[in-house]
């Protein structure tokens, strides 16, 4: 188990799913390549190993997008938003992932998130 951010959760009554009903896609290979919700539109594009390449969120169809991410190597993500540019970066280690730097275009801010594990 990692510990990545420590969090806690405080117990609600009735439903935590949403009631809204929920259109959803599949490719051919029976992955999802879009979902539909209260105007909002998600969209994800394989490659052809069908791992996710590009995911896009979008008020409505042909409407403004929200938020771009794009995935390349396993270990990067650019995040695209109208306001920002981020790039993450994931660490390997001996053991599995060790950081995740990551660094914000519109500032230039720089941070590195180190991974550590519970297990002996």
């Amino acid at each position: 188990m990692y510990d990545y951010l420590r969090l806690s959760f405080k117990l609600t009554e009735g439903t935590l799913l949403s009631q809204q009903r929920q259109n959803v896609s599949y490719t051919p290979f029976n992955k999802v390549s879009h979902i539909g919700q209260r105007g909002y539109d998600y969209f994800i594009t394989y490659g052809p190993d069908r791992l996710r390449r590009r995911t896009s969120l979008h008020t409505g169809i042909a409407d403004g997008v929200l938020l771009t991410k794009f995935y390349a190597f396993g270990d990067y993500e650019k995040e695209t938003t109208p306001a920002a540019t981020r790039h993450l970066h994931y660490i390997q280690g001996g053991d599995g992932l060790a950081a995740v730097y990551v660094k914000n275009e519109k500032d230039n801010f720089h941070l590195k998130f180190l991974i550590h594990s519970n297990e002996n």
